[in-house]
This record gives C-alpha cells, sequence and structure tokens, in this order.
C-alpha cells in the first residue's frame, strides 16, 4: 500500500520522527522489533530494503490505534496535560478535537497513549513513554505537582489537608 502513494505522500510519511534503522534508539523500542519480525517475515529471509526499515520505525514511532498513520496529526506534540484528543472516525480519517479553550498560539497536544493512560501517576506514564516512544516526557504534569490525581473534598479532615484527597501512586 505504501509504495501505491504519490512519492510526495511516502516522503512526508518518511520524514515522520525515526530513529536511524539499526541504531541504539531503534533497538530499545519493543513495538519496532516486533514490526520488523514482521517485515523480515514477509520477506522470507531476504534483507529488508532501507525504506521499509524507516516505514517500520515511523510507525512504531509515530502511529495511532493499530498502525494508522497521519502525516499531519501524527506530528501533533505529546502531553500528560493535552489540550486535544484524537477520535478516529468509522472511515479511517482523524479527528483532533479541542478538550478545553486553547489560546492563540498555543501548541496543540495530544496524549499519545491512549486518553485513559493519562490518569495513571507520572512514574507510570514516563515508563509508559520511555518504552513505546523513546522519550521522558517534560510536560506540566510529569515536571510539576501532578494535580490531576487529586480530587476536592470539602470535609473537616480534608480542609485541614488543603481540601484534596490524592490516588496513591500504584505499588
Amino acid at each position: 500500500m505504501f509504495h501505491n502513494l504519490p512519492s510526495t505522500k511516502q516522503e512526508s510519511n518518511l520524514s515522520l520522527y525515526h530513529p536511524e534503522p539499526g541504531s541504539a534508539e531503534s533497538k530499545k523500542i519493543p513495538k519496532f522489533a516486533s514490526v520488523l519480525t514482521s517485515v523480515e517475515t514477509v520477506m522470507r529471509g531476504k534483507p529488508v530494503p532501507l525504506v521499509l526499515q524507516k516505514l517500520a520505525l515511523v510507525c512504531a514511532f509515530n502511529a495511532f490505534d493499530g498502525g494508522l498513520l497521519f502525516a499531519l496529526a501524527c506530528r501533533i506534540s505529546h502531553s500528560c496535560a493535552p489540550n486535544c484528543c484524537r477520535v478516529i472516525l468509522p472511515d479511517g480519517r482523524i479527528l483532533i478535537r479541542a478538550v478545553r479553550a486553547i489560546t492563540p498560539n498555543e501548541e496543540l497536544t495530544i496524549s499519545y497513549p491512549r486518553e485513559n493512560h493519562i490518569l495513571e501517576d507520572s512514574r507510570t506514564r514516563a515508563r509508559m513513554l520511555s518504552d513505546t516512544h523513546g522519550f521522558v516526557c517534560d510536560c506540566v504534569r510529569c515536571v510539576e505537582k501532578d494535580d490531576m490525581r487529586a480530587f476536592q473534598c470539602d470535609t473537616p479532615t480534608c480542609r485541614k489537608r488543603g481540601g484534596q484527597v490524592w490516588l496513591p501512586p500504584p505499588p
């Protein structure tokens, strides 16, 4: 299917972030190893062309839900406190929807892991992003106090502690 795309679309997809094939970074992402193994199986033991290795890395680092690549949407930066979410439509298109007011010149961000994962504690999110995308997140939730795991509480005991109840970190 990739080879049927016009060369401009192929170039656009291959320009998405990916480490160099064979680099230490490319080898530490389990998802890439899985994709490359699949390509090697299809190639029946023949050397995998460089363009296919690059495409496998592009998919491993950028694809949404089940391997979907969107040349523009895949360029949106990650945040654990995103201002947008992604919706895959039944016809295969993607919709990027604001989840809060966005100020002029504010960068659009989405959560790379599915939105339900943003409720995890920062240590769990950091491990997940490192394992799946090869980076350490430096968004406001990861570098400052993560107040998304707190709930308002109006009992006398809670008011003495600042009015918030915090979810405990996982064991």
